[in-house]
């Protein structure tokens, strides 16, 4: 069930994807990601495979989905928040890499980027957290950020509450462009990994 206050960050949720022309992969109701075209508005940043993105550059903002971060966490799936999320993401992102191969809007896209609390485990496939410019802009985010938690999953103040020693603090999020195809696309990196982990 709902916690209170959910139903606002349903609505903003809505008005946000509507305004920001952010739509769900591939309208799957189940998918974790979510997906518009923006521009980087910060100062350069520069990617481990060497990819710099300027200000004004065309990038992909991705967004998880709290439908999705809801279900993951219910009291019919006792599956740890962070298994869950990985395993979400496994799915998800060759899907994502396909439609940033196909769809105009992503052609010229530099990089994907993120702000979100979820990126403990980020670097295992393929993403690269960095902080915030500024520790203002990092404690708005972590602030806000950590309200929809506590409010979309039933044991999300648990959760908060049991990284006291390491604090749920928001970062950014990056994969380059050419990362992605890399490591997601067909025949990526990765898939190749997790195809002969099942056979």
């Amino acid at each position: 069930m709902p916690f209170p206050g959910s139903w606002f960050d349903d609505l903003f949720e809505a008005l946000f994807y509507r305004l920001l022309r952010v739509e769900v992969l591939e309208n799957d109701p189940e998918a974790l990601l979510a997906m518009g075209s923006s521009k980087h508005w910060g100062r350069s940043v520069t990617l481990a495979d060497g990819t710099v993105i300027r200000h004004g550059d065309p990038i992909a903002e991705f967004h998880f989905r709290r439908q999705a971060l809801r279900l993951l966490d219910s009291g019919s799936n006792p599956r740890p928040l962070g298994i869950g999320l990985y395993r979400l993401l496994k799915r998800d992102l060759p899907r994502l890499a396909a439609w940033v191969a196909r769809d105009p809007r992503f052609a010229d896209i530099r990089a994907l980027h993120a702000i979100s609390p979820f990126h403990y485990g980020a670097p295992r496939i393929g993403f690269e957290v960095m902080d915030l410019p500024t520790a203002f802009s990092g404690w708005c985010f972590t602030v806000w950020q950590r309200g929809i938690m506590r409010r979309t999953h039933p044991r999300g103040a648990q959760r908060l509450t049991r990284h006291r020693e390491e604090p749920v603090v928001s970062k950014q999020v990056w994969m380059s462009r050419a990362r992605l195809m890399e490591l997601w696309g067909p025949g990526g990196t990765l898939i190749r990994q997790l195809v002969e982990r099942e056979r």
